[in-house]
């Protein structure tokens, strides 16, 4: 974009712009907003340098960008720049000249800059003249090696046999132990601190007294304290005698630390166990530190370097006080540095540019984070950055460098000006005001971490006339979509058979709304794609017939905004995480949308990448069961859970095998064809074991030898899919070419790619043509378009803890396993949760101000009071209410929707039933589809009400009469549990929501499918999220309500776990007992003032646990709160029984018990009803 003076002259940072191109002698600091054009003014300072410095040539220039790709657009603007000024320069010649060194001149990232350094230099940084920068495949072959030696000495005497041997015996799982030692490859900066010479601890007659007195103050968990404190002195204090001891200890609550009747003994055995952990820790890894050193030693003798390697040797050659030649021969070749995207540099690339551009016997100037940084010359130095916009913190970024600079600028350059930037060239004027209105608020100077806003301004000459066209789109569209106050809000399709909104479902639905928000914006045809609103609140022009308008482009003669329909290329979907993307993508299929997925990050986790990844994983590993029951269930070995449950009972184990005998005479129909398809599948497995040679061999064999290409609807899908198989045997190839491993390697390999935490390198695209860009928001930085879209705000917030972290003042703090932990790795999580905090604060204004004219978003609520408190949308949703009660949406040039739902979905195509070997001819796609929409036309309108939702909305008066029985609710009834659940004894529970509950019903599951109960408490742990350290807790839980089935003495035909209920004749179930006259309670129901309209119809719902005895069925729900009130109790109460009515009415049995199954922490669960 090229504007005249006249335009320039009437901006509002127009002295600010002028003084960062023609700055004379001072050394510029440049704090550039959103859209502001720092790319140009970087471009307009250097050759504003030039200008005013006509000796000085390009090749003594240099220019450091964050990416490769900003670096090559850096060049081609200043190489058409320094075109234009020669074709308008009298002096022709000269340009002519500085033309001709473009070439020479340094422009790149901060470790290309260092590497062409070390290329100069390399003998005096230690290097081999030959040097260049490892490959993926490299250093993940490299990084196998050295957790291979890294393991072989952790568990070998090289340190101490009885330590090693104590250590490696108390991990539950060696990944975690993998994770520590990669994770401090990466962290050559830190190092961790020296074990304590001797452990500290009390003498045996303090801790006895400390004992008694904790008994006399009536803790409940005396006698297990009482059990370490006579373990502890019987071990005589020995350290490896006494870890296990401590390990096992339960770990005190706060009431006990932090009371108002605190324990005496409790923070005495807390600081005995951190402290001991922490000192055997830091021996037992203290040799892994020197294997890292001698990897980094090879890799510097070979010339292969990580990226930090280079960034580090280049650091140490210029503040190597031996290495004053070499400053001195660089400082000659490079007198000034400009530094683009400044807020994403850290503190050893700071010390690089202010050593290559100081004198050197230059001042040294202290900054406030304790390194020391030599004053640099005046004028030599340009740095540009925004603050807000840092958002690589996990790369090393350091936004706290960014401040400390700039707030030390004057002493650092003697000469600095601080200036800022604030017209934006990007968005539409009313869109800049919104950007404003929103983020003042969000980074007011009350925030802690983001405090300081610098509001954006507009170009006087743009206008915003335009926006009240008809057609041209709102420009912010906020579609919540999910239940809310009002039950006619929600439908069907968006809540799975339990009643519980689950993530995958969440994911779905927003996919839903933002896909049909983009179709109605390009202007396709969306006729059938109904999205009826939630009243006048519904912006219409979701239902527009023609493309939105949005600016395009900037006309470079007058400045002003190009306007035009938008098509699918001018659109993109961001998205904050990898998770759950293939719903995302699932969607833009089913609606017809073109799109291109950015980066192969998004592609590990499409569900065909992770699906080969996790049958590579059982072929590698026969011994881990979990692994080959997931790989069974993958669309490829398409193995149901009928399948397997018929396995499980005339087998029991799973085990691979080239060839499998079996003995079905017994079996009948169905299931037999049930168990020859696991022994096929399985039979498998073991051919592919025995017949792949290498990881390529087996991947091959994987995508040539199942279905994969013919799981698709369509021939774009079936493309799609060969695109992400052809990249992943590529990547296959790679690796395989690049380290030689074994199968056991690659899966991990594997499994690392498809983690969502994973930080792979993004550089595939997947898609082609005029179509919706799909990438994360860390992708787009840099990157604009006329119509952005947000996907992922339903997903809940990521607590996943690093188990490797680097504190402020340069130690490592780290933990294998809580409590086997160093003990300042809690207060380096919570620093480390707070920056994480404020990053992704800042990732939300980088996401929101990389559009021009559109912004589209939608959140599905999965909290049972409709709010998203606790997903990633939450703070953006909260920000959007606060602007729109402010008034900041009023002039409807915004649409503000809520709880926007669409029509039913198809049912799923036929050929789920198990089939015999008789061939059946099914209908083609379109026949399919044809009778499905005829099908669906046809349906009569229902809606539902979820079962548990009704059941907490009745009063506390509402009794339940099912089966001669009933609930009491008398006012002041003690909550059940106080008694049975002790908070001291290790119930965890409580303090983990639903997500525990989850994980103790799916370890049950698993334990009745053959899993043992350590097996099943880590798989549900995993699934449900939840940290490694509960599964003993979830373990014991599930324990607590195995002991109550198995007084029941069940035969497997006669109970079931997740069983769904859903029934259109029962929704009085909840008010009234089954031995009622339904019309009558049905208008009873429509007489109670309950105003849904139209009035619900059916409900669903899950049942945890039912079962058939003495002619009744039955039905249990487990319950793990840590204490259930009167008034909580008699609304589970409600909700068993409705679901034991809809059941025994379907049936034709006699309604039994309505049984709550309360978990307790230890012992048998208390049976409630």
């Amino acid at each position: 974009m090229t504007l005249g003076n006249d335009v320039r002259s009437g901006l509002a940072d127009a002295d600010n712009r002028h003084a960062a191109v023609h700055p004379g002698t001072a050394t510029v600091f440049l704090n550039a907003g959103a859209g502001t054009g720092k790319t140009k003014t970087l471009v307009d300072a250097i050759v504003g340098l030039l200008e005013d410095n006509e000796g000085l040539r390009l090749p003594e220039i240099a220019a450091v960008t964050f990416t490769e790709k900003a670096a090559a657009e850096l060049k081609g603007r200043l190489r058409l720049e320094l075109v234009a000024r020669r074709d308008r320069s009298p002096d022709r010649a000269r340009w002519e000249a500085v033309l001709a060194d473009l070439d020479l001149m340094r422009i790149g990232t901060i470790h290309s800059f260092a590497l062409s350094i070390l290329r100069e230099y390399p003998l005096e940084a230690g290097c081999p003249p030959e040097i260049d920068v490892m490959d993926d495949a490299a250093h993940g072959a490299m990084m196998s090696r050295l957790w291979t030696e890294a393991i072989s000495t952790l568990t070998t005497d090289a340190v101490d046999s009885t330590l090693a041997r104590t250590m490696y015996r108390t991990l539950r799982s060696r990944a975690t132990l993998r994770d520590v030692v990669e994770s401090l490859v990466t962290h050559p900066a830190a190092r961790l601190r020296p074990a304590p010479a001797t452990w500290s601890h009390p003498g045996a007659e303090e801790l006895r007294r400390a004992w008694i007195e904790h008994s006399a103050r009536k803790w409940r968990a005396a006698r297990d304290y009482g059990l370490v404190v006579e373990a502890l002195i019987e071990a005589e204090f020995d350290e490896l005698a006494c870890l296990p001891i401590l390990l096992d200890m339960a770990r005190p609550t706060d009431a006990m630390l932090d009371g108002d009747n605190p324990s005496p003994l409790a923070p005495v055995l807390v600081d005995l166990q951190q402290s001991l952990c922490d000192r055997l820790l830091r021996r037992w890894l203290a040799p892994v530190g020197e294997v890292i050193d001698r990897y980094r030693a090879e890799r510097i003798r070979t010339g292969q370097l990580m990226f930090d390697d280079i960034i580090s040797l280049a650091h140490g050659l210029l503040t190597d006080p031996a290495k004053a030649d070499v400053r001195r021969r660089l400082r000659a070749k490079i007198r000034h540095i400009f530094v683009d995207e400044f807020q994403d540099t850290d503190a050893r690339q700071v010390g690089i540019v202010t050593n290559l551009l100081a004198e050197e016997d230059a001042e040294v100037v202290h900054l406030a984070g304790g390194e020391d940084v030599p004053r640099v010359r005046p004028g030599s130095l340009f740095v540009v950055g925004d603050r807000l916009q840092s958002i690589y913190g996990f790369r090393g970024a350091d936004v706290r460098q960014y401040e400390r600079v700039r707030d030390a600028w004057g002493a650092l350059t003697g000469t600095g000006q601080v200036l800022d930037l604030t017209t934006n060239f990007r968005s539409e004027p009313a869109l800049v005001d919104w950007f404003n209105d929103l983020f003042a608020t969000w980074f007011s100077d009350a925030n802690p971490n983001n405090g300081g806003y610098c509001g954006l301004t507009s170009p006087p000459g743009w206008h915003s006339a335009e926006v009240s066209e008809p057609d041209y789109g709102p420009l912010v569209t906020a579609l919540r979509v999910g239940p809310g106050t009002d039950a006619e809000d929600w439908v069907p399709q968006h809540v799975d058979l339990s009643g519980k909104i689950s993530s995958e479902v969440a994911r779905a639905a927003e996919a839903e709304a933002i896909v049909s928000a983009l179709a109605a914006a390009t202007g396709l045809d969306v006729s059938d794609q109904d999205l009826p609103g939630s009243g006048a609140h519904a912006p219409r022009a979701l239902l527009a017939s023609q493309p939105w308008r949005a600016i395009v482009g900037i006309d470079r003669e007058t400045g002003e905004p190009i306007r035009r329909p938008i098509t699918p290329g001018d659109c993109a979907i961001l998205v904050p995480a990898k998770t759950g993307i293939a719903s995302l993508l699932r969607e833009l299929r089913r609606q017809g949308l073109p799109f291109r997925v950015q980066g192969s990050a998004l592609l590990h986790q499409t569900p065909q990448i992770i699906e080969v990844a996790r049958i590579v994983r059982a072929v590698a590993d026969p011994t881990d069961e979990i692994a080959l029951v997931e790989a069974l269930r993958t669309s490829l070995l398409a193995c149901s859970d009928a399948d397997l449950y018929a396995w499980s009972q005339l087998v029991g184990r799973y085990r691979w095998s080239p060839g499998i005998d079996l003995d079905d005479s017994l079996l009948e129909g169905g299931e037999r064809i049930a168990v020859h398809r696991v022994r096929d599948a399985l039979s498998t497995l073991g051919a592919w074991r025995a017949s792949a040679h290498d990881a390529v061999a087996l991947v091959e064999a994987i995508l040539f030898q199942t279905p994969a290409l013919d799981i698709a609807d369509d021939w774009d899908q079936a493309g799609e899919q060969w695109g992400a198989y052809t990249f992943l045997l590529d990547e296959t190839r790679a690796w395989q070419d690049a380290t030689g491993g074994a199968l056991s390697s690659f899966a991990e390999h594997l499994e690392a790619l498809i983690d969502p935490e994973s930080k792979a390198p993004d550089t595939s695209v997947i898609g082609e043509g005029d179509a919706i860009e799909v990438m994360t928001i860390h992708q787009a930085k840099g990157l604009t378009f006329p119509v952005v879209a947000f996907w992922g705000l339903s997903s809940s917030k990521s607590v996943k803890s690093d188990s490797v972290i680097a504190s402020a003042d340069g130690d490592i703090e780290l933990s294998i396993k809580a409590p086997l932990q160093t003990a300042g790795i809690a207060a380096a999580r919570s620093a480390a949760a707070i920056a994480s905090d404020a990053e992704r604060e800042r990732l939300w204004y980088v996401a929101f101000t990389r559009a021009r004219s559109h912004v589209i978003m939608a959140a599905c609520a999965t909290g049972r009071d409709g709010s998203l408190k606790a997903q990633v949308g939450g703070p953006v949703f909260a920000a959007l209410a606060a602007a729109h009660d402010r008034g900041g949406t009023s002039d409807g040039r915004f649409g503000w929707a809520t709880r926007i739902v669409r029509g039913a979905p198809l049912p799923p195509p036929p050929g789920d039933a198990l089939q015999d070997e008789t061939s059946v001819a099914f209908p083609t796609v379109d026949e399919w589809r044809a009778s499905h929409d005829a099908a669906i036309a046809t349906l009569p309108a229902q809606t539902y009400e979820v079962v548990t939702e009704r059941a907490h909305a009745l009063g506390n008066d509402a009794a339940i009469l099912g089966g001669g029985e009933s609930a009491s609710t008398t006012r002041g009834e003690a909550p059940i549990g106080d008694a049975g659940n002790d908070v001291g004894a290790n119930n965890l529970g409580a303090g983990l929501g639903s997500a525990f509950g989850s994980a103790v019903h799916l370890a049950l599951q698993l334990a009745h499918a053959g899993f043992s109960p350590g097996q099943a408490a880590a798989k549900a742990v995993a699934d449900t999220d939840l940290e490694d350290d509960a599964a003993p807790t979830v373990a014991r839980f599930a324990a607590s309500c195995q002991a109550r089935l198995d007084e029941l003495d069940l035969q497997p035909a006669n109970y079931w776990f997740e069983a769904p209920v859903a029934d259109f004749s029962f929704r009085d179930s909840l008010k009234t007992s089954s031995a009622h006259n339904v019309q009558q309670s049905a208008a009873r129901y429509d007489e109670s003032g309950d105003q849904a309209t139209p009035a619900v119809s059916g409900l669903i719902g899950t049942a945890d646990f039912v079962y058939v005895a003495d002619g009744a069925v039955h039905v249990l729900d487990f319950k793990t709160d840590r204490a259930i009130a009167p008034e909580q109790k008699a609304a589970y109460l409600r909700q068993v029984a409705a679901y034991r009515d809809v059941i025994a009415a379907a049936t034709g049995l006699a309604p039994g018990r309505a049984l709550l199954c309360h978990a307790r922490a230890n012992g048998p669960a208390d049976l409630i009803g």
